[in-house]
């Protein structure tokens, strides 16, 4: 839910590993970042005065920027000051943002992996009441949340692909007719006739509106589960 959503991006403690978890679940749950890809994120590619950083998206071998949002602005900013992050290149002359950690809750030297992020995604669910969620339930709930954005109007499905780093429109798209309303358009108008609406007329069953207020019985043999065309409209109960 967007509750639990909340919660995983903002509520962890004031420590090292509650700090590296908030920027962890901000950038997945609030960019639809991948695994892969968060994991090779380096503390030189945020720039903080811009509100960026840019990432390299190996599925589709392609670097992409992305704005932050505030809450992940937030995040970062309290991560790189508390002195947490790595500061020096590692063996592979990296830089990477985030650090592993132990069961204990101190961090490793090195950069978190793609096992350790998993397992830690998957502990942080439970504690909000989410069995079992992994990084990409958390980019599916990105993708679901910006579907549904794109199906009011609010951004287009290329917009949807760019920020997704999707290959195709395959993908964006179910995403889009999946927070659709599949009888958008198709509800009459208030000013249409209304039997339209149910058998008696107003919508509530009791007579159409200016008409007999309902008093007026069915005709004989009416069956309620069977459709009734009344003055070339459909009307009844169907089931």
């Amino acid at each position: 839910t967007d509750d639990q959503a909340r919660d995983l991006m903002t509520g962890h403690p004031a420590t090292a590993q509650g700090m590296r978890d908030a920027v962890v679940m901000c950038l997945l749950l609030d960019h639809g970042l991948r695994v892969g890809e968060l994991v090779l994120l380096q503390v030189p590619d945020f720039d903080m005065k811009a509100g960026t950083f840019a990432f390299y998206r190996p599925k589709v071998d392609q670097v992409q920027t992305h704005k932050m949002t505030p809450r992940t602005k937030h995040a970062i900013a309290t991560w790189l000051a508390s002195g947490n992050a790595p500061t020096f290149p590692d063996d592979a002359g990296r830089v990477p943002l985030l650090r592993g950690s132990r069961k204990g809750g101190t961090l490793t030297a090195d950069g978190a992996t793609e096992r350790g992020v998993s397992k830690r995604v998957q502990l942080l669910g439970k504690r909000v009441g989410v069995e079992g969620l992994s990084p990409h339930d958390c980019r599916h709930y990105w993708a679901t949340y910006r579907g549904k954005r794109c199906a009011k109007g609010k951004a287009t499905l290329f917009q949807l692909q760019e920020a997704g780093g999707w290959a195709s429109l395959i993908m964006p798209r179910r995403y889009v007719e999946a927070a659709k309303i599949a009888n958008e358009g198709m509800l009459p108008d208030d000013d249409e006739s209304p039997e339209y609406h149910d058998a008696g007329g107003d919508g509530n069953g009791t007579g159409s509106k200016g008409d007999d207020d309902g008093d007026n019985p069915p005709p004989s043999g009416f069956d309620p589960f069977q459709p009734v065309v009344y003055a070339g409209h459909l009307a009844g109960n169907v089931v």
